[in-house]
């Protein structure tokens, strides 16, 4: 189990099998191209506010600020 900061040194706990899917996550990618077993993931990690959801031009985004801000 490891932690994230998200705001305001507000820590979030994330799992293992979520922060390998984090390292591989690039700034922004395509929900649809994921498994169901990582869409149900990412859903986590959207839930916890590590990840955003975005829709444009009717297609769902993901935009992972970690990868975005460095």
């Amino acid at each position: 189990m490891n932690f994230k900061e998200i705001s305001n040194g507000l820590m979030v706990a994330t799992t293992n099998e979520e922060e390998s899917l984090l390292r591989e996550l690039p700034s922004l990618c395509d929900y649809n191209e994921f498994a169901e077993r990582q869409q149900f993931i990412l859903d986590n990690l959207i839930r916890k506010d590590i990840i955003k959801r975005v829709l444009h031009n009717g297609k769902c985004y993901l935009v992972n600020h970690e990868r975005s801000n460095k």
